[in-house]
């Protein structure tokens, strides 16, 4: 029997549940993290003795705090990614959770940095790590290795214990499923868990096509959140306010707009299986680049109501292009390369993500802003329509049997038998 229909068979319950609480709050602390900087730097701002520097050399400085944050995200993916693929996925998870954790709460603690923020600051950073450390104990209890990358290791028994496991939680009786003298087919790595495999003539135009998008998703998706939060800073009304004035955010706005991420999450679910995950993905970056351009060309014109509005359609639509791709690059790579392969596309995502504050600078106008966000997402769009689809496809195998969208190059340089 092989591992896609032994999984199958635990069906959908309680142990997917976990999984989930598990994975979703340790998304919560990287949301909440973006977020807690988005505000902070308006607030440093204020709050540094920086008035002597020109606009330019400040909103660099502010925008270098929120950089500097991705560029040690972008180092720790790179690092541990492919470690994902050599000692598990379990391991990784509990030693990225326990860092995140433990620096995250360490940082409030920090003189210098924070000693200048007033103590509601240093509530507010220790509560963005939290949802990081209740993922890391969930994982430790909830959280099982990956059955597929044991099967892929020759540690079929363990595989088949995890699967009898998962099929008690969900109410099955794991002796019918999994009965003595059970056996699943072991599969063969074929590919070996380095960056350098991604850049062979299989997975090359793979990978670089998802570097563009991951990269366009990046800074769309943070660019949207830094965005947002600038235009909703009331003491300097988005570009024009005295920087000696305290920080004061339209809170409520910001909220309403922010809330609008669990829409999108759930228009995603339902959407992905539907319509499949490339037209969501162009969809939703079309219609982003839409809304974001809106909101920001015509910021001086629009009114709250109709900025808060807006700006809540332009996070449904980050919200589901994020969603779907993460969900795409998952299915996409094969499980000998797959931990190997996302975290190589996230770490471009976190170099957006470092590139994304400058974008958002305060000495650059809105309408500026409103041409570049809208160009990055009309190229993310075009490059996610040359991706393969994934729905109704075994893991690992819509790269290499879509023809359609092959790359001719890679048709010249590679055998059909090396494709398959």
């Amino acid at each position: 029997m092989s591992i896609d229909d032994s999984i199958n068979k635990i069906g959908t319950g309680k142990f997917q549940h976990y999984l989930l609480f598990a994975a979703g709050t340790s998304f919560m602390a990287d949301s909440m993290e973006i977020m807690l900087l988005s505000f902070l730097t308006l607030v440093l701002k204020r709050e540094w003795d920086w008035q002597n520097d020109s606009d330019k050399t400040v909103d660099t400085k502010l925008a270098s705090i929120t950089a500097i944050m991705f560029f040690g995200a972008m180092a720790g993916t790179t690092v541990l990614g492919p470690l994902g693929d050599r000692i598990g996925r379990k391991p990784v998870l509990s030693y990225s959770a326990f860092i995140i954790s433990f620096f995250g709460i360490m940082t409030a603690f920090c003189n210098g940095f924070i000693s200048l923020l007033v103590d509601s600051w240093r509530l507010f950073v220790i509560l963005c790590a939290v949802p990081c450390l209740i993922s890391l104990i969930a994982g430790m209890k909830f959280v099982p290795e990956s059955p597929r990358w044991l099967i892929m290791k020759g540690r079929n028994e363990e595989a088949l214990d995890i699967l009898r496991r998962a099929a008690m939680v969900n109410g099955k009786d794991p002796q019918e499923l999994f009965p003595p003298g059970y056996t699943i087919r072991t599969e063969v790595a074929q590919e070996e868990a380095s960056y350098k495999e991604l850049f062979k003539p299989k997975w090359r135009r793979l990978t670089l096509i998802l570097f563009v998008v991951w990269m366009g998703f990046a800074l769309c998706y943070y660019g949207t959140i830094m965005a947002v939060t600038r235009i909703f800073d009331e003491s300097n009304n988005g570009n024009n306010g005295d920087d000696n004035v305290a920080a004061a955010f339209d809170y409520s706005a910001i909220f309403i707009s922010s809330s609008a991420e669990a829409i999108g999450t759930t228009l995603a679910i339902a959407m992905v299986d539907r319509i499949g995950r490339i037209p969501t993905i162009v969809g939703s970056y079309l219609w982003g680049g839409i809304t974001v351009f809106s909101m920001c060309f015509f910021v001086e014109q629009l009114g709250r109501p109709a900025l808060i509005t807006i700006s809540f359609l332009a996070r449904i639509c980050e919200m589901i292009a994020s969603c779907t791709i993460w969900i795409l690059t998952a299915e996409l790579f094969s499980t000998e390369i797959r931990s190997t392969g996302h975290s190589a596309t996230n770490a471009v995502s976190r170099l957006g993500g470092f590139l994304s504050p400058y974008l958002i600078a305060g000495t650059i106008p809105f309408r500026t802003i409103a041409i570049i966000f809208l160009a990055i997402h009309l190229i993310a769009a075009f490059f996610a329509s040359r991706l393969p689809e994934t729905n109704g496809v075994e893991l690992g195998k819509a790269a290499t049997t879509d023809h359609k969208n092959m790359d001719p190059i890679s048709q010249y340089e590679t055998s059909g038998t090396e494709l398959i």
